[in-house]
């Protein structure tokens, strides 16, 4: 009987940090303005360093340490967004292009060695 109810607790114990665990996570996919999935997206916890990047699918799934953070959304040629977390359901996050157009490029260059 002893071990029936410690096998009891263990399995409540489990079951409680796995609902705590699936509590702050966040997943989803990104997508461009032709429903095209991106791949290398950055996803941060805005404010810390916790963060993961888009599959080759523009999934991603990532564990928040604080549910009351944005998520930081960012790729280089695309506009930066700040949004709010979902959990528990899958979000889908639009991106679009930037509109800033560079005027001028600079390129230099060295010459390594010569004789």
């Amino acid at each position: 009987m002893k071990n029936f109810k410690f096998f009891v607790f263990i399995f409540a114990l489990a079951a409680m940090i796995n609902f705590k665990l699936k509590e702050n996570t966040v997943s989803g996919v990104v997508i461009d303005q032709n429903q095209n999935p991106i791949f290398g997206v950055t996803i941060l916890e805005k404010g810390t360093q916790n963060g993961t990047l888009t599959d080759f699918d523009g999934k991603f799934t990532l564990q928040m340490t604080d549910v009351k953070h944005l998520l930081e959304v960012n790729l280089v040629g695309y506009e930066k967004l700040f949004v709010k977390p979902i959990y528990g359901k899958k979000m889908t996050i639009v991106i679009r292009p930037t509109t800033d157009i560079l005027e001028e490029i600079v390129v230099l260059g060295t010459l390594a060695g010569s004789k």
